[in-house]
């Protein structure tokens, strides 16, 4: 099933179950494992009648947990499931998103990008970007044996209130040394 793509039913399906995966990234399990045809069956005096049949995604249960989905993904009968575009899609698309954003996710405190010199800073706290930004400032010495050293780090920006006037709020923390000064 090489070069195979979730239809636009399929895909609004599964980002319905698990949002935080891409289109690109569905599309490079699809290529990798491919679908599994299930039949859902009903007795019939003797027989057994197909009424249905759905399709699985089935994955390494490394591969699941890493992308933080079912290993299993059980799709209802979806016109159109897949299609073959030009395009391909690999499986290490999928896996270097996934470590990239949702493995490191909620594992950082603060994260401080800055693109250049002339850039505002892209500020991630406790996994949430704050926005409008006023300051953001970042202090830090090393611990040694005649010095505490320690941490400083403020985040002053704004955010509206009930009823919609400009609020400025900071985040600020002070550990170690820098707790005492």
């Amino acid at each position: 099933m090489k070069e195979a793509f979730f239809s636009k039913e399929a895909i609004e399906y599964l980002k319905e179950k698990y949002p935080h995966i891409t289109e690109s990234m569905f599309n490079g399990l699809l290529n990798q494992f491919g679908l599994v045809e299930v039949q859902v069956t009903t007795p019939v005096g003797e027989y057994e009648r197909s009424i249905s049949s759905d399709h699985k995604l089935i994955m390494p249960i490394e591969i699941s947990n890493a992308l933080g989905i079912d290993c299993e993904i059980v799709m209802p009968d979806i016109n159109a499931l897949y299609h073959k575009p030009v395009d391909d899609v690999s499986l290490v698309d999928a896996l270097t998103y996934a470590y990239q954003t949702l493995h490191k996710q909620g594992k950082s405190l603060l994260t401080i990008e800055l693109e250049d010199e002339s850039s505002v800073p892209k500020v991630i706290y406790k996994g949430e970007e704050v926005t409008k930004k006023v300051h953001v400032g970042l202090d830090w010495e090393t611990s040694t044996e005649s010095f505490v050293g320690g941490l400083t780090y403020s985040i002053e920006h704004f955010e509206f209130d009930e009823i919609g006037w400009p609020v400025m709020n900071r985040i600020e923390r002070r550990v170690k040394g820098h707790a005492t000064n």
